[in-house]
């Protein structure tokens, strides 16, 4: 538990809509979960969305170990990827409209502006309402957990069987210090 994987320059903490910690599982996530698709000639998914309830404390600067790891992700919590259609995202995006939650996000970035969202775009390209997207998640939300309803809706699933705990302890050893992502995905304006 105390063997050394990574380094952090800052503390990683949940705080705020796009928080450098929520900021940096989602990636972590995403950047496995498409390698994942490659190998096992699987869906590619377009993006991922954590619970920020699932990140259970910060990641400290310094030394990273694998504790550290243990401590954020104490779960058995799985990765899955999720198909969903244009009404499901819409509920998505309702749905973090009204939680108002800095849950994680990575290859998705979300405007809202007096409670209405103006600007949805996923790999850089604006939401296509006619288009299935596939979402990398864990199990935990696809059954319906923090009231994520819209992912029980999905047609298409994989299911992947790897602990979301042991991606983050893989993917966190690929970088001698952690990269302190700060660009704005989940944005509230007046």
């Amino acid at each position: 538990m105390n063997q050394p994987i990574s380094y952090a320059n800052v503390d990683f903490t949940k705080a705020g809509y796009s928080s450098n910690e929520g900021n940096l599982l989602a990636d972590l996530v995403l950047e496995y979960a498409k390698k994942y698709a490659k190998t096992n000639n699987k869906p590619e998914p377009d993006f991922c969305l954590l619970n920020s309830g699932g990140i259970r404390t910060i990641i400290p600067k310094g030394v990273i170990t694998v504790e550290n790891i243990f401590e954020v992700s104490p779960f058995e919590n799985e990765m899955v990827l999720l198909q969903l259609d244009g009404s499901q995202m819409k509920e998505m995006f309702d749905y973090l409209r009204i939680e108002k939650k800095g849950h994680p996000l990575a290859g998705i970035k979300l405007v809202y502006k007096k409670d209405k969202l103006i600007s949805a775009q996923i790999e850089g390209k604006n939401f296509d309402p006619t288009k299935k997207y596939w979402v990398v998640t864990i199990d935990y939300l696809m059954n319906g957990g923090d009231r994520m309803n819209f992912f029980m809706k999905s047609d298409a699933q994989e299911i992947t069987h790897l602990k979301l705990r042991d991606i983050l302890l893989e993917q966190v050893k690929n970088y001698k210090v952690l990269p302190d992502i700060k660009d704005q995905r989940l944005v509230f304006e007046d």
